[in-house]
């Protein structure tokens, strides 16, 4: 690969926030992931676990618990509140208090008629199902300490907790009287926790406990069936398989423990079979989607396991880096702007041998509000900074020397949850939660607006806007990867692209031509030729021949595809791990050669690539054409977490 000089950016200071919960939709095919900040991150399944939509935090509210019924997602939180989320808007549809203070936990009966809730008074709060909302319905037996874990019976009957004094208690749903209690094991010195309840159709009900057993009661009876020492610490979570001869247990020390239904000597038995350990902190959470296992903990790392092939081998980690839109760079000026929860960072990146002493921080600016930003944005060259959370949006001017920031009041913008500034610095153009494309004139505060066709179907939230590098068209992308074209010289909308297979995972202009280059789950590229309304055929036989899709590892999507300002046919592609140059318009081979004899017609590679950067968090080219990658390494990351628990080893 040619030469070129690079910024390498290490000291960008993301720190992921651990996995409390997870949930799957089986009717939506999502997955929701609550982090410790409070966020909720929406994957995709069906597209390799891409994350579909961010929910932004709030500073003062948790997520302690997570839960689906069908396309409806409710959480529960340590404020008290019940909140069923608006997955277009991004922010609650509304709150519904607990009545029992903090919600530890939320478990929907089998026929989805009611919503238990599992609160710090040592209550059970039982809630009616509507259309649009839930209705208290009546408070079971209380108990002297919060309520951890719940579980349903098949049949809606039953109501099965665990708390902090070591005993399961089964309550009859109708009267609210607790029937049986069962005793677990208790410590001298406090009481056991039962952290996690499971209840299958034959009424045997499994259940993880702070001493590290799993174990299996005979709801029937009251009685204990089985007791494993699964775990060296609490277990933290069980799950049980869709055909329920499998069940999985997992907590403090990190390991996923299986359990298995056979015969023994004409009865069945659980019996402990396998143990895999994917990290080395705390999981908390355990999922069951079709064929796979999912996990998460401590370690932010989201962790899928095939459950056919359960094995230390098979697992696979998924990246916790944030967003693309999370980092941006002023071309021009240099600029590096990050954004937190609460505030945005902008550094001057003075030398392409970065390091501490030829950095300089030049802002820190913090939201004046409780809810966490959604999307930023800077200029070109680096007048303009903007910032939205689902509650407020600004615009700021920048002023370098000395560095001060001005509040640009004549520009009321309205919340946005993508947004960029043309590349001439006359407007910011912002997508929010209606189906309309606004642009705010920086200078005159004007708002005009685009909007989209009556019969046109648009789901949001949007997942990207681009501008051309002549301030003439407008890309935007929606929640099902569908792209329209807007004209900003004629002030409308101008056509919509054909589908495309898999989920957008980035798009963007190239500058010479204009045409708009877009990136997909499946590793694909595509390239739109906008006045003349097709896609240009060059990147049909570049996915054809699968050099991107082989580039680097195969799970690692494409998270940037970028364009050299200095030489016309240069293009950049880059995944997590490594990136890679592409020559446009070279002779490729036929799909049936190997990667290694991949000739362009001068006598090189098609693709070359660097694999010697870690965790490559953003990734651009300035004006002078010099690289500019953000890395974050997963070592620094692991660093910054609580310390693991200690195991000992033989012969240690």
């Amino acid at each position: 690969m040619t030469d070129y000089k690079v910024h390498r950016v290490q000291f960008v200071e993301f720190l992921p926030k651990a996995i409390n919960s997870a949930a799957v939709s089986e009717k939506l095919a999502r997955v929701a992931l609550s982090r410790e900040d409070g966020s909720i991150e929406i994957r995709d399944p069906t597209n390799d676990w891409i994350i579909d939509r961010v929910i932004p935090g709030q500073e003062g509210r948790t997520v302690e618990h997570v839960v689906w019924l069908n396309q409806r997602l409710f959480t529960g939180g340590l404020n008290g509140e019940i909140i069923e989320w608006d997955l277009k808007r991004l922010q609650p549809l509304y709150t519904q208090d607990s009545y029992g203070g903090p919600v530890w936990c939320l478990k929907f009966s089998f026929s989805g008629k009611y919503l238990a809730a599992g609160c710090e008074d040592g209550s059970i709060r039982v809630f009616e199902v509507c259309d649009s909302s839930i209705l208290y319905e009546r408070s079971l037996h209380k108990q002297e300490h919060r309520i951890l874990s719940l579980g349903w019976s098949y049949d809606n009957n039953f109501i099965v907790s665990g708390g902090f004094d070591c005993t399961l208690r089964m309550y009859s749903v109708k009267t609210g009287a607790i029937i049986s209690r069962m005793t677990s094991d208790n410590l001298k010195e406090g009481n056991t926790m039962i952290w996690s309840v499971e209840i299958l159709k034959d009424m045997t009900i499994v259940a993880g406990d702070s001493l590290g057993n799993t174990q299996f009661w005979d709801g029937n009876s009251g009685t204990l069936l089985q007791s494993y020492h699964s775990h060296q610490a609490d277990v933290l979570a069980v799950v049980v398989c869709n055909q329920e001869q499998t069940v999985y247990s997992t907590g403090v020390d990190s390991k996923v423990v299986q359990f298995n239904l056979v015969q023994v000597e004409q009865r069945l038995k659980w019996i402990q079979s396998k143990a895999v350990r994917a990290t080395n902190h705390d999981t908390r959470t355990l999922a069951v989607y079709n064929e796979s296992l999912l996990s998460g903990g401590l370690d932010p790392r989201f962790v899928v396991y095939p459950l056919e092939n359960f094995s230390s081998q098979s697992f696979v980690r998924y990246s916790c880096l944030p967003l693309p839109n999370a980092l941006q760079l002023s071309h021009h000026r240099n600029l590096l702007c990050f954004r937190e929860q609460q505030k945005l960072h902008v550094w001057s990146l003075k030398n392409p041998e970065d390091d501490a002493t030829q950095r300089r921080k030049l802002f820190e600016i913090c939201n004046d509000n409780a809810d966490h930003l959604i999307c930023s944005a800077i200029s070109s060259n680096g007048k303009y900074l903007a910032y939205s959370s689902t509650a407020k949006c600004r615009a700021l001017e920048l002023h370098l020397d000395p560095p001060s920031v001005k509040k640009l009041n004549h520009v009321k913008m309205q919340p946005s949850t993508e947004m960029c500034f043309t590349p001439s610095e006359e407007y910011i153009v912002t997508v929010g939660f209606e189906a309309v494309i606004s642009l705010y004139h920086l200078q005159s505060g004007r708002n005009g607006k685009l909007k989209f066709p009556d019969e046109t179907l648009v789901q949001l939230p949007f997942r990207f806007i681009r501008v051309d590098h002549d301030s003439n068209y407008i890309c935007v992308v929606d929640a099902d990867s569908q792209c329209y074209i807007f004209s900003i010289v004629d002030e409308g909308f101008a056509l919509e692209l054909p589908k495309m297979n898999g989920q957008v995972t980035f798009c963007s202009f190239q500058p010479h031509t204009n045409n708009v280059f877009f990136a997909t789950s499946e590793k694909f590229m595509y390239e739109f030729d906008i006045p003349d309304k097709k896609f240009k055929p060059w990147l049909f036989d570049v996915n054809k021949s699968q050099i991107i899709t082989n580039m680097g590892r195969l799970k690692d999507k494409i998270n940037a595809i970028v364009f050299n300002p200095k030489v016309e046919n240069e293009m950049f592609v880059q995944t997590k791990e490594v990136f890679g140059k592409i020559i446009y318009d070279s002779l490729l081979p036929d799909s049936g050669m190997q990667k290694k004899s991949l000739k362009r017609k001068k006598g090189g590679k098609v693709l070359k690539t660097n694999g010697q950067f870690s965790n490559i968090m953003f990734f651009d080219i300035n004006v002078a054409g010099d690289l500019v990658i953000v890395e974050r390494p997963m070592s620094i990351v692991l660093e910054n977490l609580p310390s693991t628990l200690k195991i000992k080893k033989f012969g240690s």
